[in-house]
């Protein structure tokens, strides 16, 4: 399952995503224990719940040291696929003014894209707007 989360600066997605984590884990865990009648234990596989906190700094940084975003995009889509609970936090940089540096637009319009892929690939798309989180998908 692949979790999105999107929104400006301060906006209140890490606080989002973390309550989420919660949510799921102790979904997870009652149907475990019910399912199972034993203790959840995180075992790398599908019970294991994950949070990528800076998506967009990580796009920034493969970019600065020359790695391909798109394989790091799908290696996350590949981990959803595989069972695993992912939470992707990505901030959103499209709105204000375009940059003169030319990284910095060109940062721009991968981060754009390579989150456009996680939205549409996602289970679940949240906006945060305020620390209000709205569900676009």
């Amino acid at each position: 399952m692949l979790i999105f989360i999107t929104g400006g600066t301060g906006s209140g997605k890490t606080e989002f995503a973390e309550k989420l984590c919660c949510e799921m884990r102790d979904n997870i865990n009652s149907r475990f224990a019910e399912k199972m009648e034993l203790e959840l234990k995180d075992d790398g596989g599908e019970n294991e719940i994950r949070i990528i906190y800076d998506f967009s700094q990580e796009v920034k940084s493969s970019l600065l040291e020359g790695r391909d975003v798109t394989a790091l995009t799908e290696a996350i889509l590949g981990e959803a696929g595989s069972g695993m609970h992912l939470i992707v936090i990505a901030s959103e940089l499209g709105c204000g003014l375009v940059p003169l540096d030319a990284f910095e637009r060109e940062y721009r319009e991968v981060n754009g894209r390579a989150t456009c892929l996680l939205a549409q690939n996602a289970d679940r798309v949240y906006r945060m707007i305020s620390g209000i989180a709205q569900r676009i998908k």
